[in-house]
C-alpha cells in the first residue's frame, strides 16, 4: 500500500497522546501524549491542511479498560463529553477496547482512571501508489471450478468479507453481479454482426428495437502510471471485446451514462442508473455472435459501508445509492475490494478472488477531512468493531504503520484483532507493508559501554522533492540497556534526549518533539523523534544528519531503526549504514492472531527487468517481528488487474494493475472467503493454519519459514483442498441437435459427443432449454435429453454445460429452426402376410374378412388378397384378373354376406 498521501500518516501523528512532566505513563501511548502536549502548547505540527493542534477539540482513541465497563462507567464518561462511536445505535466495541472521541481537557484523568489499561491513537499509514497470470500463480483457477459440499463451485458464495480501508466507488460496474436477466440483441442493420450504437438490447421482451434499447460501448480500458507519471492504456479498439467491455442503454438518448440520486435513480433501478450489460460469449470467440446473449448486470456486492468519523452507515436495499461520492482523489479501495471480488466469473476476463462474497466496508476516508480536524486521528478500532457486529467472517485491514507502535503485538488495534479472532471467529488479514523498499530500516548492536551512529542523509533531489518531516522510531528488547540518543543535523546542533518526553529548539530553524522511553508489556523498549521546520510548511535542511545511540550498560544491546520523511517512506532521504530489510514488517501485521502478509511479482516486469516474475517485491515487508517471532506467514501477487477510479484518467470506468502489499492482501483475503466456503465452521486459529500448510515453495522461496517469504507463496487450491491440483483441463461440450423440427414434434439433443480427458463415463451435463439463463435440469450422467416437442414456432436456443470430475465445466448452444407447422405421424405400417384359403362361397367379391390375412379365389379363378386385422376395407384385386361390373359384384357380396350368416346361426 503505497502512501500516495502520507497527509493520513501524520494527521495520524496529530491523532495521539497527553503530555507528561515526569516518566511517561505507559497507559497512555507516545502518539497520545505527543498530541496532547503540541495542544497544550498550542504548537503546530507540520501536517499540510490540518488545522493548528491548539485548535483540535476532540481526540479520537480507544480506550482498553481493565475488565469489560459496565452500563454506569460508560454513561459517567459521556457525561464527561466521551463519544462513543455507534451505528444503528448500537456502541461499538471489541471486547473491553472501546473506540471514543475524547474531549482535550478529558484526556488525562480517563487515562488516569483505575479501570483503563491503556488509551491511544491510531498512527497508521494507508493508500496505494493482458493477461492476468495471478489465478494461475495462487492456484486459484484450479479452485473456482471444485465444489463445495453444496454442489456450488468455490467462489466465495455466501461468505462476508470487510475492509477497513477508504472511500470506494460503488458504482463502478465491477461491483455488480451479473444477476439481471437473459437478453436478446437484435441485429437492427441485419449485417450479422453486433455493432455498438447501432444494435439495441430488447429490454422489454417485445422483438423489436427502439431508440431507447439501443446499446453504447463502454470500454474495460486497462491502464496503468508508467514511469513518467501518465497512464498507458491497452484494448482501445472501438469493437466490442465480449470478456472486457461493459454495454450500457442509452434511455434519455443524451450520449452519457446516468446513474445516482441525481439523474432520479433509487436502489429499486439494476446498477442504480442506466442498465449495463455483459455478453454470454458461450463459444469464447470474443465476440457476440447471433444467438448468444446480453446479460444484465443488477446487485451491488457491496452490502454496507461505515463511516466512523460521520457515524452514518449506507446500506443495499435501504440507502447505499446515497453514499457520497469522492472526486478529488483515487479511491484505495475500489482496488483492494476489486482485487477481492470485483467482476463475474465466466463473464469477465478480470475477476476477484471470491467474486461471489458479500462486501462490508469500513469507509475511514469519508468525514476525514472535517472531522479530524476537531477529532484527530482514524478510528480504525471502530471499523473492526463494526465489521465483527455486521457478522463479517474475514476482513482485510488495509493500514498500518511502524511509528509509535511497539510491534510487539501489545497495541490496543492488535489486542482488539486478537479478541476479534477469538471470541467472534473473524479472521484478520493484514499487510506487512511497503517499508522494505526504502533504506528506512536499519538494525545493529551497540557495544557495552560504546556508541554507535546512524547516519542518513535528507533532500537528495534537492529543491525539486525537498523534506518536509523527519520521523524516527528506535525500538529495543533485551536486555534493554538505559540509552542516551543524541541527534545532529546539517549545520552540527545537536541535543541530547534522555528518558523524558520533551520538545524545543533542534537548530536552524528546526523544531523537535521527542516522546521519551515507553516500554510495552513484553518489555519492548521504544523512543519516537519528529523534527520539522519552525516556520510550519518550510522545508528541512537538506544534508546529512545523525542519530548517535550510546549504551550505558555494560552488556550490548541490539536495536531497531525505523526512519521517514513527510511521506510516510524515506523518499527524499537514505540512512547510509546498517540499513536492513529484514524486519520491516509492520503494524498491525504484528498482532498475534492475524494472516500477515507480503507480496510478490506475478504480472507487470519491475525495474527495467531487475526482478523476474514470481520473485519477491522489492518493497515488501519482511520478518521478523521486533520480540523475534516470525510475524510473516505468506506472500502473495500484489498486481492483480482490478477496478481503479482515477478522477485525472479520461476514462471511466477502468482497470489497472494493483501495487503494493494493498495489492497482495486481498488476495489472501479471498482465499479464506473461499476456504470458509467450503468450511464455513472453521475457527480463525485453523484458517491461519490452513493458509501457512498450503503455501507453495519454489526455487524463489527457498527453506521456508524464512524472514522474506513466510511459509512461501500463499494458494488457494492447497489451502482449501490440501493437496496439489491435478493436471485436470476443461471438458470440450459438443451438441448434436436437429437444426429444423415441426411444431410438437419430439426430438433428441445428444451431447455424448463431448471430449474430456478423463476416463470415460466421468461426464455430467444439465441444460438450458430455451437459454433464459436458468438450468431446467440437474447435472446427470445421460448425455441425452429427449424433448417432448416445442409449442411455438421460430428460432429455438439450447445451451448445455459438460461438467469433468474436477468441476471444470464448458458450454455449448444449438440453434433450431421450429416450422410453422404442426407435425402429423406417418401412419403406422403393418407388415402383410399373405396365405390361401378355400372360401366357402364362390363369388367376385370380398367375403367376411377373418382375423388373418388370405387369399381368395374369385369365381374365375383369380386371386384376391385380405389385409389381416383391416376392418371392413375392401379387397384388392390381384394382378392375376380383371372385376365384374358394380351391381353384379354388389349381388355377389349380398349372396355370400347371407350364406355367411346361414352358417353362423348353424353352428
Amino acid at each position: 500500500m503505497f502512501l500516495r498521501r502520507f497527509l493520513a500518516v501524520f494527521f495520524l501523528l496529530l491523532s495521539s497522546s497527553p503530555a507528561a512532566a515526569g516518566e511517561p505513563d505507559s497507559r497512555v501511548s507516545a502518539s497520545t501524549r505527543m498530541v496532547l502536549r503540541a495542544v497544550d502548547r498550542g504548537v503546530a505540527l507540520p501536517l499540510p491542511g490540518r488545522l493548528n493542534p491548539g485548535e483540535m477539540r476532540m481526540l479520537s482513541a480507544s480506550i482498553r479498560f481493565e475488565a469489560l465497563p459496565s452500563q454506569r462507567v460508560l454513561a459517567d464518561l459521556e457525561e464527561l463529553g466521551v463519544e462513543f462511536y455507534r451505528a444503528g445505535g448500537e456502541m461499538l466495541h471489541v471486547g473491553a477496547i472501546y473506540p471514543a472521541r475524547i474531549p482535550m481537557e478529558a484526556v488525562g484523568g480517563i487515562a488516569g482512571r483505575d479501570d483503563v489499561q491503556r488509551l491511544e491513537t491510531s498512527l497508521s499509514s494507508r493508500t496505494p501508489e493482458l493477461v492476468d497470470n495471478y489465478p494461475q500463480m495462487t492456484e486459484a483457477a484450479q479452485t473456482w471450478p471444485a465444489l463445495d459440499q453444496e454442489g456450488v463451485p468455490t467462489t466465495g458464495a455466501g461468505v462476508t468479507a470487510g475492509a477497513i480501508d477508504s472511500w470506494i466507488d460503488i458504482f463502478h460496474p465491477s461491483f455488480f453481479r451479473a444477476d439481471g436477466g437473459y437478453f436478446d440483441w437484435i441485429d437492427v442493420d441485419d449485417d450479422g454482426e453486433f455493432d455498438p450504437g447501432v444494435d439495441a438490447v430488447d429490454w422489454d421482451r417485445d422483438g423489436e428495437a427502439s431508440s431507447k434499447e439501443v446499446l453504447e460501448l463502454v470500454k474495460g480500458t486497462v491502464a496503468w502510471h508508467n514511469d513518467m507519471g501518465g497512464p498507458e492504456k491497452e484494448n482501445d479498439g472501438d469493437n466490442f471485446v465480449t470478456d472486457l467491455d461493459w454495454l450500457w442503454m442509452d434511455h434519455n438518448g443524451n450520449g452519457k451514462r446516468e446513474w445516482g440520486i441525481g439523474p432520479g435513480f433509487s436502489e429499486d433501478n439494476p446498477t442504480y442508473g442506466e442498465p449495463y450489460f455483459v455478453a454470454d460469449d458461450i463459444n469464447g470467440s470474443g465476440t457476440l455472435d447471433p444467438g448468444e446473449k446480453l446479460v444484465g448486470l443488477k446487485t451491488c456486492k457491496v452490502r454496507a459501508i461505515y463511516l466512523p468519523h460521520l457515524d452514518e452507515v449506507y446500506r443495499r436495499g435501504e440507502n447505499l445509492i446515497e453514499y457520497p461520492r469522492v472526486e478529488t482523489s483515487s479511491s484505495h479501495a475500489t482496488m483492494t475490494v476489486g482485487v477481492l471480488a470485483g467482476n463475474n466469473r465466466g463473464f469477465q476476463r478480470f475477476h476477484g478472488v471470491a467474486p461471489d462474497a458479500d462486501i462490508l466496508v469500513a469507509d475511514m476516508e469519508q468525514g476525514a477531512q472535517t472531522q479530524t480536524e476537531d477529532t484527530g486521528g482514524l478510528p480504525y478500532i471502530a471499523g473492526l468493531a463494526w465489521l465483527v457486529a455486521e457478522g463479517a467472517q474475514v476482513e482485510m485491514h488495509e493500514y498500518g504503520s511502524p511509528f509509535m507502535e511497539f510491534g510487539d503485538g501489545t497495541s490496543n488495534m492488535e489486542a482488539a484483532i486478537d479478541l476479534a479472532s477469538q471470541d467472534d471467529s473473524v479472521t484478520s488479514c493484514t499487510a506487512t507493508h511497503n517499508y522494505a523498499g526504502y533504506n528506512m530500516h536499519a538494525t545493529a548492536e551497540v557495544p557495552a559501554g560504546g556508541t554507535l551512529d546512524f547516519p542518513f542523509e535528507l533532500g537528495i533531489y534537492g529543491d525539486q522533492y525537498p523534506p518536509y518531516m523527519l520521523m524516527l522510531n528506535l525500538r529495543w528488547r533485551e536486555p534493554g540497556a538505559p540509552l542516551s540518543l543524541t541527534l545532529v543535523d546539517p549545520a552540527g546542533a545537536q541535543v541530547i534526549l534522555e528518558d523524558l518526553e520533551r520538545e524545543g529548539d533542534l537548530g536552524a530553524d528546526h523544531h523537535l518533539w521527542y516522546t521519551g522511553v515507553e516500554i510495552s508489556p513484553r518489555e519492548t523498549h521504544m523512543a519516537n523523534f519528529l523534527v520539522y521546520s519552525s516556520s510550519y510548511y518550510s522545508p528541512l535542511t537538506g544534508g546529512d544528519w545523525l542519530l548517535r545511540v550510546e549504551n550505558l550498560s555494560d552488556e550490548p544491546q541490539a536495536v531497531d531503526l525505523f526512519a521517514a520523511d513527510h511521506t510516510g517512506y524515506m523518499y527524499t532521504g537514505n540512512l547510509t549504514e546498517h540499513a536492513d530489510k529484514s524486519g520491516t514488517i509492520s503494524h498491525p501485521a504484528t498482532a498475534d492472531s492475524a494472516i500477515s502478509v507480503g507480496a510478490y511479482r506475478s504480472n507487470v516486469d519491475s525495474w527495467y527487468g531487475q526482478f523476474e516474475l514470481g520473485d519477491l517485491s522489492f518493497y515488501s515487508g519482511r520478518g521478523p517481528r521486533i520480540d523475534g517471532e516470525l510475524g510473516l506467514d505468506v506472500a502473495a501477487p500484489s498486481d492483480a488487474i482490478a477496478a481503479w477510479f482515477d478522477p485525472e484518467w479520461d476514462f471511466y470506468p477502468a482497470f489497472s494493475y494493483a501495487a503494493g502489499t494493498s495489492g497482495s492482501l486481498p488476495q489472501v483475503t479471498g482465499m479464506v472467503a473461499l476456504l470458509l466456503q467450503t468450511d464455513p465452521d472453521l475457527s480463525p486459529e485453523e484458517a491461519k493454519k490452513r493458509v501457512v500448510e498450503g503455501a507453495l515453495k519454489d526455487k524463489f522461496v527457498g527453506e521456508p519459514p524464512n524472514n522474506d517469504w513466510g511459509w512461501g507463496k500463499a494458494s488457494a487450491y492447497r489451502t482449501i483442498f490440501g493437496v496439489e491440483p491435478s493436471d485436470n483441463v476443461a471438458p470440450e461440450a459438443l451438441l448434436e441437435a436437429p437444426a429444423q423440427v415441426f411444431l410438437q414434434e419430439s426430438f433428441t439433443l445428444d451431447a455424448g459427443g463431448s471430449v474430456d480427458d478423463g476416463p470415460e463415463g466421468e461426464l455430467e451435463v444439465r441444460w438450458d432449454l430455451g437459454y433464459d439463463g436458468q438450468w431446467d435440469t440437474e447435472f446427470s450422467t445421460n448425455l441425452e435429453l429427449p424433448v417432448a416437442g416445442i409449442e411455438q414456432p421460430g428460432e429455438y436456443l439450447v445451451v448445455v454445460q459438460v461438467r469433468d470430475a474436477g468441476g471444470f465445466t464448458d458450454r455449448a448452444l444449438a440453434h433450431i429452426q421450429v416450422l410453422d407447422e404442426v407435425f402429423v405421424p406417418e401412419p403406422e405400417v403393418v407388415e402383410m402376410v399373405e396365405e390361401k384359403v378355400d372360401i366357402l362361397v364362390q363369388a367376385d367379391a370380398t367375403s367376411f374378412v377373418p382375423d388373418t390375412d388370405a387369399a381368395e379365389v374369385g369365381p374365375e379363378g383369380e386371386e384376391t388378397t385380405v389385409r389381416r386385422g383391416s376392418k371392413g376395407c375392401a379387397a384388392t384385386p390381384s394382378p392375376a384378373g380383371g372385376g365384374l361390373p358394380l351391381l353384379a359384384g354388389l349381388l355377389l357380396s349380398l349372396v355370400g354376406w347371407l350364406v355367411s350368416i346361414r352358417r353362423l346361426c348353424g353352428r
